[in-house]
């Protein structure tokens, strides 16, 4: 923090000043090396060999000087100090350069010339700048011996510790004040000159020599806990560190730790009324412990407790320590008094932080304002109430009892907490029991050694095991055969919440793992198993039955697909006596069908069902399902003496029945009655699909058979009449003429109708692939507007037609629309008819709508207009054919038709086609 505070030039500045502080002697020395050496340079000329070895000595030393620099620079002497040194050594080449200038003038006065004496003045100047630097050094470490020694004096002197120094006798030499005032003497001097041992009792004083100073002088030092005496004879707890002298003698730092033991004691009680709290029973219990404990071993005599009254907001004295029901009564209360809502203490409740008031008489809106306390410290007991702990001097509560409190009430409130939270779980654990013990699942649980603790549940007694009998035996031991059992607890035991099917005891079961956590430890496992044999039965039931509906649409015989639904009841949904009657025809009866092995065993030839002989003809006279306990109690069953006894009969709707039978009486169960139907309905809309099958072939065939008779009869008929015409055209003239032309031109024209009536037969029956490729509509629909203009002359026609709308579609796109318009005007009587013709397109669809202000089409007839062998919309007369051709192209087109009403009471006929794509 205080770095960065730091001006950033001034702390270069400064890094600057400290390197060259610490390089101060090397620079002086290569100063001193680089003067030595120039003023050889410079008077080189008048040097002889003499003066130049002279001269060699003043460069040693001023290189020595310089390498001496850089030693100081690298050694963990301060900056200052080698500064210091630079600054000795300077003048110590100032004071002998002085004299070697004196010495070098009087060799000049007597005539030596100056060169020969230069030498004496760069030697002495050298000399005295290597003694300085080395008197520098004495002088730096001196210095800070001197610092060190008196850092360490004040060190002692002002230590909190006490410290004493004694000779190799145990002989006091100095003590320190704080040594003085732990032993509570006045001063020094009634420790100099005594040993040792007059600061403890005889016994710790032989226990110090016999066990203490041994591995001192053998390790050199000692630390632990000792008991020491003051000179009123009291003994205190020590903590104290002896240290051997070189000389031989000792250096003793001793501490009180007092207060720490005593704070050590209250934590220490603290942990044993936390065991307290957890072995109660009761919160009354937990409270009483916890004002015990205040008042006792922690030192709070004038500690309550309130409970919080949730109906009338306010918080009623529960309990307190006998001296604060004294200080209360000579306060003049008969009890503590009950705080209400408003008061100051409700507050401190309701913020639920703890509070500590230095004098309860500053406190504004206290509930008693007269009462002479002083410190008070208030601590919620959660939402269950408050604690006080009081004391008759303000400022009386330190932080050290602060905390000792707020940590004591912490455990009560978590105690409570817990107990409320344990009755609770035993109060869930009894009603889930009863649960268990009522609905049909399976409850367990699994510690972390992969024990069974618990096992109960009234499916239990379906596959005849007795509550909790797998307890203490391991999931191991018990599923040996079950791998997803013991994978399933594995996994769940590493904190996975696992779900898994699995089958056990002949019965399939769904089961639930879920991990118990504590402290983010796994503490167990506890499991929910249902039992799902029924709906896993159902399930297989039900793709069986998906496979044989499949298997059945694909048939178009009556007996193969009656033979399908007795071998899947059969195979998969465990009615092997089985059998399927149909109504033979329009006869009154049912005929047996198809039946499986075992009910030809039992009953040989099956019969045939009539009215009034049978129960299975009233089903399927009725229509409704009829299932029996034991068939041979009915009175009006066919065979009197059956070995039969639980009969299940499904209608098949107008087809027939499916019985299936035991016999074993209550064989059945809702899961057979709940397939069985599931498998005559499938059955019933196999036989209606084969049925309209059989017809559409049937339809088929006919269209083929006048597909061929126009394709050879017909076509072959008109072309012998056109070329007879044509023949006589070309001898006649005349009128006869003209009748000839006719019959050709009448033969052209059902030539072409004939073709146009081929491709349709085609394209219904399928003969040939629709061919589509983009068309305009436009002209198309104006052209059928006008045929119908001219043949309808007292109709009105409006249009709203686009020049160009194109479309998919084929030759057969005037065919489609001339129907459509013409089914608008041919069914309709409505004086004043009008039909309105509207085209919409957009980038995927073109829509034509056809608007009529006739009869209109009623709701139930909207469908069915469009079918086969149906008429228009408004008469009953006509084949039919028209809208069931216009419907059947539309669906060629991949389009689609569909009629309205309309704002004028009369149908809106709506053609749908594909846009072509760009």
């Amino acid at each position: 923090m205080l770095y960065h505070s730091v001006n950033p030039n001034a702390m270069r500045m400064l890094l600057r000043t400290k390197s060259w502080r610490q390089w101060s002697v090397a620079g002086l020395g290569a100063l001193l090396c680089g003067v030595v050496i120039g003023v050889v340079i410079i008077s080189h000329p008048e040097w002889n060999t003499l003066h130049l070895l002279q001269i060699g000595i003043p460069i040693l030393l001023a290189l020595g000087l310089a390498t001496y620099g850089g030693w100081l620079a690298r050694s963990d002497l301060a900056p200052t100090r080698i500064f210091r040194i630079a600054f000795w050594s300077l003048a110590g080449a100032i004071i002998l350069g002085t004299f070697a200038a004196w010495e070098m003038s009087t060799h000049i006065l007597e005539g030596e010339p100056f060169v020969e004496t230069l030498h004496e003045l760069l030697l002495g100047v050298s000399e005295g700048a290597t003694v300085g630097g080395v008197v520098g050094y004495y002088d730096a470490r001196r210095r800070d011996q001197y610092l060190e020694a008196e850092q360490a004096r004040q060190a002692i002197s002002t230590s909190m510790d006490g410290i004493a120094i004694l000779d190799e006798d145990g002989t006091y030499e100095a003590v320190n004040q704080a040594y003085v005032d732990i032993y509570d003497y006045d001063d020094s001097d009634a420790f100099i000159g005594e040993t040792w041992q007059f600061c403890y009792t005889e016994e710790e004083a032989t226990r110090i020599e016999e066990e203490l100073m041994p591995p001192l002088y053998e390790e050199g030092e000692w630390r632990g806990e000792l008991t020491g005496q003051r000179r009123d004879g009291s003994h205190f707890p020590q903590e104290i560190t002896l240290s051997v002298r070189p000389n031989g003698g000792l250096a003793c730092i001793v501490r009180d730790i007092t207060e720490r033991k005593r704070h050590e004691g209250r934590l220490e009680a603290l942990h044993s009324v936390t065991r307290g709290f957890l072995a109660a029973e009761t919160s009354e219990e937990i409270v009483t412990e916890l004002v015990s404990v205040a008042g006792g071993m922690l030192g709070y005599p004038l500690t309550a407790v309130w409970e919080y009254d949730a109906d009338a907001d306010r918080l009623v004295p529960l309990t307190a320590t006998e001296s604060a029901q004294q200080f209360a009564a000579q306060a003049g209360l008969e009890t503590l008094p009950v705080l209400e809502s408003g008061a100051a203490e409700m507050g401190i409740f309701q913020g639920n932080e703890a509070v500590l008031v230095e004098d309860y008489q500053t406190l504004e809106d206290r509930q008693v304002s007269e009462i002479p306390l002083g410190a008070v410290l208030f601590i919620p007991l959660g939402e269950h109430g408050l604690v006080s702990i009081g004391s008759p001097e303000p400022g009386a509560i330190d932080a050290t009892d602060r905390f000792l409190g707020e940590v004591l009430v912490s455990n009560a409130r978590a105690a409570i907490d817990r107990l409320e939270r344990e009755q609770e779980l035993a109060t869930r654990e009894h009603r889930l029991r009863t649960i268990v013990e009522n609905v049909p699942v399976i409850l367990f649980a699994v510690n972390p050694d992969r024990e069974i603790t618990l096992q109960v549940g009234q499916g239990l007694e379906e596959v005849g095991i007795e509550q909790n009998q797998m307890v203490g035996a391991t999931v191991d031991e018990m599923f040996k055969g079950a791998p997803t059992v013991i994978d399933a607890v594995g996994q769940a035991l590493d904190g996975e919440s696992v779900t898994v099917t699995t089958d056990l005891w002949g019965r399939a079961y769904q089961v639930w793992y879920q991990p118990i956590e504590t402290d983010d430890e796994v503490t167990g496992v506890i499991g929910v198993a249902m039992d799902v044999t029924e709906r896993h039965r159902r399930e297989r039931g039900i793709r069986a039955l998906h496979d044989a509906t499949r298997e059945m649409m694909q048939e178009i015989d009556q007996e193969t697909i009656c033979r399908i639904a007795v071998e899947t009841a059969q195979q998969s949904l465990n009615l092997p006596m089985s059998a399927i009657w149909l109504r033979a025809g329009d006869q009154q009866r049912l005929e047996p069908i198809v039946w499986s092995d075992r009910a030809e065993e039992l009953f040989g030839e099956l019969p045939v069902f009539e009215p009034g002989n049978s129960i299975s003809w009233q089903v399927f006279q009725n229509n409704e399902l009829r299932i029996f306990e034991d068939v041979s109690t009915i009175d009006d069953r066919l065979t009197p003496k059956t070995e039969m006894r639980s009969e299940l009969i499904v209608p098949i709707g107008e087809y027939g029945v499916l019985n299936s039978g035991s016999t074993t009486a209550g064989q059945f169960d809702e899961t057979d009655v709940a397939l069985a139907q599931l498998l005559a309905a499938n059955t019933r809309a196999a036989l209606e699909r084969a049925e309209r099958e059989e017809a559409l072939q049937r339809q088929t065939d006919q269209m083929e058979f006048f597909h061929s008779i126009l394709r050879h009869d017909v076509l072959n008929g008109i072309t012998v009449i056109r070329s007879r015409a044509e023949f006589l055209a070309d001898e006649l003239d005349g009128e006869q003429l003209r009748d000839s032309e006719t019959i050709v031109t009448w033969s052209n024209n059902i030539v072409e109708i004939v073709q146009r009536v081929r491709t349709v037969l085609e394209t219904l029956t399928g003969e040939s692939d629709t061919q589509l490729e983009p068309m305009d509509l436009a002209p198309s629909l104006r052209n059928e507007i006008e045929r119908a203009r001219a043949t309808y002359h007292t109709v009105t026609f409006e249009t709203a037609i686009p020049n160009t709308v194109p479309v998919l579609a084929n030759e057969l796109l005037g065919d489609v629309l001339g129907n459509i318009i013409s089914n608008a005007v041919d069914h309709n009587d409505t004086d004043g008819l009008q039909v309105s013709i509207t085209v919409e397109a957009d980038d995927e669809t073109v829509t034509v709508r056809i608007h009529d202000n006739g009869q209109g089409v009623s709701d139930d007839r909207k469908e069915v207009v469009f079918r086969r062998g149906e008429t228009g919309h408004a008469k009953s007369t006509g084949s039919g054919f028209g809208l069931f051709f216009v419907d059947s192209m539309m669906a060629e087109y991949g389009g689609d038709v569909w009629v309205t009403d309309n704002d004028a009471g009369g149908a809106t006929f709506v053609l749908q086609f594909h846009a072509p794509t760009v």
